[in-house]
């Protein structure tokens, strides 16, 4: 009985191992603040982080028993950070494709990157933030990021581009943002993203304006200023533009520029809502109107790519 119990006492005293980072030629143990350990080699820290370079010049405890009496830091943070932040440092394949999949651990990571200055991580968990959480979650991205800004530092203000331009395009409702991804947002911040979706709303009817419309016969005939396929085109495209309606099958998500192109090319549907059979022709045959078309296409493809507009917009942020 006193056998069996003086066991399990010495497997409680007996931390947890990583199983992924429990190297044999490991020279240096890390230790979470949850008490797992984690073999690893100096080198490669070192190399990626000035912090921990200058750390492993002090010298180090032996660790406890089961970490083969190596040296042991003990380390803030939890172990799913850590094992986060060296699958990303170590380089073996696949390293690139990061495990961070919610908004909590992004943050918590990105703030132990930062803190150990590895800019190697703190890249990789960008692209991930671009590539996916920005598009998942805009808001909550755009919130985090502003709140790391004020209590870390830590600006990233290419994703913060990027969240910003999910959330103006994507016909998200900023007077009823999801509660439980803007907490770290100020006032000031859903008050900035409603300047900018105003000022976006504005770019698109101003690259959408031009004098040169041909005139209609028909149309001129009844009063109308410009020919009604234009009118209605134009109408058509901004309402698709810059709805807020998430329920619209016209919403333009981030990633359907191709949609967009298809939808505004096409001048046949919108030349019917006319009821004009002249603006009708015109809008299949007419090459300055086709021209115009291109060029009004081409503007809109690099609006939504770089968040730009003479004098309105830089990078999705309103110029100061």
């Amino acid at each position: 009985m006193e056998s069996q119990q003086s066991s399990m006492q010495d497997t409680e005293r007996t931390p947890k191992t990583s199983e992924r980072f429990s190297s044999p030629t490991a020279d240096v143990v890390l230790r979470s603040s949850d008490g797992v350990i984690f073999k690893v080699h100096r080198v490669l820290l070192a190399e990626a982080s000035p912090v921990f370079r200058t750390m492993f010049e002090i010298p180090q405890p032996l660790g406890p028993a089961g970490s083969e009496t190596l040296p042991t830091v003990d380390i803030t943070e939890s172990s799913d950070v850590i094992d986060a932040i060296l699958r990303l440092l170590y380089p073996w394949p696949g390293r690139a494709t990061s495990t961070v999949t919610t908004l909590t651990h992004m943050q918590s990571c990105l703030v132990a990157a930062h803190k150990y200055d590895i800019g190697v991580v703190i890249e990789a968990l960008t692209e991930t933030l671009k590539s996916t959480l920005a598009d998942k979650h805009p808001f909550g991205v755009y919130s985090m990021l502003r709140s790391l800004g004020t209590t870390h530092d830590l600006h990233l203000p290419d994703v913060i581009a990027a969240a910003k331009r999910c959330i103006l395009v994507s016909g998200l409702d900023l007077m009823n943002p999801p509660r439980d991804e803007i907490q770290g947002l100020t006032a000031v911040d859903l008050l900035d993203l409603v300047k900018v979706k105003k000022v976006y709303c504005d770019a698109v009817e101003d690259i959408f304006t031009f004098n040169e419309v041909p005139r209609c016969s028909a149309c001129r005939a009844v009063g109308e200023p410009c020919p009604r396929w234009w009118s209605a085109y134009r109408a058509f495209a901004i309402a698709i533009l810059t709805t807020d309606d998430n329920d619209s099958p016209l919403v333009i998500r981030g990633a359907s520029l191709e949609r967009l192109c298809s939808i505004l090319s096409t001048l046949g549907m919108v030349g019917r809502l006319t009821e004009c059979n002249t603006c009708y022709a015109s809008s299949h045959s007419h090459s300055h109107s086709q021209k115009k078309m291109v060029s009004i296409m081409s503007k809109l493809i690099e609006f939504f790519e770089t968040g730009s507009y003479p004098n309105k917009l830089q990078s999705w942020e309103i110029p100061r």
